[in-house]
């Protein structure tokens, strides 16, 4: 605001321009799929998440330890195909669309700037977005909604939501 930078541009990319400390290193897990094309692994009917993370990321290494590492998380992971992206990375990539591009340069069109973010998709098809840290439950849910086709019954994951608590409170 002080530069008046909103003038020149969007917070995603002022964002992606001054990312320089460096707070999280970015972790392996075993459920991650190595892959550069991410459209192949939509296509291959299974859901699909596509984890970005990065070295200025403040709420990543919270996102493993309190959600993502967890074991009921991690059983809910076991139907999905797992692709973690380095969101600074200019590697090449084949996005979900097909086109050639990089990680960088795909969070950059999609306007998201907040760590963790994460795409989810299946029957082919993009469902929802994650951007910054979810709690626990939400999380879970979120997988849930998109793994478990709720999005044919509901419109929108708070639809679900709502009638996901009303379930778990009876």
């Amino acid at each position: 605001m002080k530069e008046k930078a909103y003038l020149k541009g969007d917070f995603a990319n002022y964002r992606q321009q001054h990312l320089t400390d460096s707070v999280y290193e970015l972790m392996d897990h075993p459920v991650y799929k190595q892959t550069k094309n991410i459209q192949q692994s939509i296509s291959s009917g299974k859901p699909v998440a596509v984890l970005f993370e990065d070295k200025t990321c403040d709420d990543c290494e919270r996102f493993h330890t309190e959600v993502f590492d967890l074991a009921e998380t991690q059983s809910i992971l076991e139907n999905y195909t797992v692709i973690r992206l380095d969101a600074l990375d200019d590697t090449p990539i084949i996005d979900d669309k097909g086109n050639e591009t990089t990680a960088k340069a795909w969070l950059n069109k999609l306007n998201i700037s907040y760590r963790p973010a994460m795409l989810l998709y299946n029957e082919g098809e993009y469902r929802e977005t994650l951007s910054g840290m979810l709690k626990l439950f939400h999380f879970q849910q979120l997988l849930g909604y998109v793994s478990g086709k709720h999005y044919k019954d509901f419109n929108t994951w708070s639809k679900y939501m709502v009638h996901r608590s009303g379930e778990l409170v009876k």
